[in-house]
Formats: C-alpha cells, sequence, structure tokens
C-alpha cells in the first residue's frame, strides 16, 4: 500500500432535519438515517477523505450514516489535490433518494497538494470571486481586497481603510477569525511601520 501524503485535518459539523413546514415525501418521512458525503463543486481532481466522525452517525466507505434529528455530527476530513490551495466544500446525498438540500458552508479548507517534482507557482492563483460578501464589515473587507490586488497591505495602510488606530486593534484582536474566509493565506510579518499583511505565495 503506498503511503498518503500528511493531511491537515479540518473538522465540519452538520445535522438532517425536516423543512419548517413543508411537505415531506413519505420516503423521507420514514427514513431514520441518511448518507451523505463530500465533495469540492467543479473540482473533480480534489478527493475528499473522511477520517472519522463524531456523534449520531457512522462512517461507511466514502461517505457517512447520518441520524436523522436534531443532535450534530463532527465530521474530521482531509482534502488531496493536484497543489496546495483553499477551496469551499459541498456535502449532498449521493444517491438522491431522498429529498436533501445539499449545503456549502462559507469557510476555506486547505488541500494538500500532491503533485510531486513540479515548480510551484511564483504567485498564488487568482482568488474565487464571491468570497468577499461573507464579511460583513466593510472596512475589513476593504483590506483583505487590498491584500488579494497587491499581495501585501501594511500597519498604517490597514489603519487607514479602517479609519482609526482603534480598528485597527480591534481587527489584529479578530485577524484569525477571518481566516477561515478567505480562498488564500494571509501571514503577519514585522516591518518598519508596524506589521505586515502578506498574501502566501508573493514575495
Amino acid at each position: 500500500m503506498g503511503r498518503l501524503p500528511t493531511l491537515r485535518l479540518h473538522r465540519l459539523h452538520l445535522r438532517i432535519g425536516f423543512a419548517r413546514q413543508t411537505t415531506t415525501s413519505l420516503g423521507f418521512a420514514a427514513a431514520r438515517a441518511v448518507d451523505l458525503a463530500l465533495r469540492v463543486p467543479d473540482r473533480p481532481s480534489i478527493r475528499v477523505i473522511i477520517k472519522d466522525v463524531a456523534g449520531p452517525s457512522s462512517l461507511r466507505p466514502g461517505r457517512l450514516q447520518v441520524t436523522v434529528g436534531e443532535a450534530w455530527t463532527e465530521v474530521f476530513f482531509g482534502l488531496e489535490g493536484p497543489a496546495d490551495e483553499r477551496v469551499r466544500v459541498e456535502v449532498y446525498h449521493p444517491d438522491s433518494t431522498e429529498k436533501v438540500h445539499g449545503a456549502t458552508p462559507d469557510r476555506w479548507y486547505s488541500v494538500s497538494g500532491t503533485s510531486r517534482g513540479m515548480t510551484p507557482p511564483s504567485a498564488p492563483p487568482p482568488a474565487p470571486e464571491g468570497w468577499a460578501s461573507t464579511i460583513a464589515d466593510e472596512g475589513i473587507r476593504k483590506v483583505f481586497l487590498h491584500i488579494e490586488k497587491h499581495g501585501v497591505v501594511t500597519e498604517p495602510e490597514v489603519t487607514n481603510l479602517l479609519g482609526s488606530a482603534r480598528a485597527f486593534r480591534r481587527f489584529s484582536l479578530e485577524f484569525d477569525d477571518y481566516l477561515p474566509r478567505l480562498p488564500f493565506k494571509v501571514r503577519i510579518e514585522p516591518g518598519e511601520g508596524g506589521k505586515r499583511y502578506v498574501r502566501e505565495g508573493d514575495r
């Protein structure tokens, strides 16, 4: 058996319930558990590897069987693809035997690249559109859009975009909370005028 690359495990909480005030098919009403799977939409080259589950569910080859109800299931999974990147995943019902609506969490997950002997690109791929709309604060949204476009933003530039030093301090405290919403990685470096926020892959 070949060795799998080291995967960074991600966590996802999910549950299956009935839609409110809607007519449900008799087949689904009788179902006590439903099979679910994870995928990256329109990206067949990225493989989802479900490692473990916790809660009212069981793990099956390539999928999980989740009990219908109010209890949450915790899923531990990894993503493997041609290159390191960040993507969103979709939870869906692979058999289409029940009327189950798929769901796509807002957060982005890291893919473990498996390509070997290839020179990594000097710059990261363009970020998918639409991610910025998940950040409600206009100032903070501008900061990350600036990083996406220019690759780096300095502490004075962030303060200017946010409007005050107090807003910058709040941004610094909450910085890690925004990272899961970004389709790219950002690291913090020291600079002459304070911190520098750098998009990974940029020099």
